[in-house]
């Protein structure tokens, strides 16, 4: 009879706690204490002059990708898809430690215009591909251009 009303009560309390809380309950022993959404995600840290800038970039490139698709510029779209794409993966591969935007937009039209290159060296030249390429490149050149 004390076991049944022992579990009511914890069931009782436990339905007026945030879902978070309880399972960080569950798993440990500490004690029970209400934290607020935004204090998970709050940084401890203030971030550098360099970080504030490659942030602003990667939130052009995200609002440059939501023009193009208005826009219905698939070529744009494609590009800045890539970068978020290369940048999302670096972050997973190195952990905390993410690439830089501005690395990874220069890095990106450096393999382009290599690519284009190797269209026109081609036996027969694919000049339609090279054009493709240079297009790209001219696309990442126009933001990473914006930065500087």
């Amino acid at each position: 009879m004390l076991l049944r009303q022992a579990l009511r009560n914890s069931h009782a309390l436990r339905s007026q706690l945030p879902r978070s809380v309880e399972a960080a309950s569950l798993r440990s022993n500490a004690p029970l204490v209400a934290v607020p959404a935004w204090a998970r995600f709050a940084s401890t840290e203030a971030p550098a002059a360099g970080e504030d800038a490659e942030a602003a970039l990667l939130a052009k490139i995200k609002s440059g990708i939501k023009e193009a698709m208005k826009a219905k510029d698939s070529l744009t779209s494609t590009v800045l898809r890539s970068i978020v794409s290369e940048h999302q993966y670096s972050s997973k591969q190195k952990g905390n430690q993410v690439s830089k935007v501005s690395k990874l937009i220069t890095k990106a039209i450096k393999r382009r215009q290599d690519t284009a290159k190797q269209f026109r060296a081609a036996k027969p030249p694919r000049e339609d591909l090279a054009e493709q390429e240079e297009k790209e490149a001219a696309v990442l050149e126009k933001f990473l251009s914006e930065t500087k």
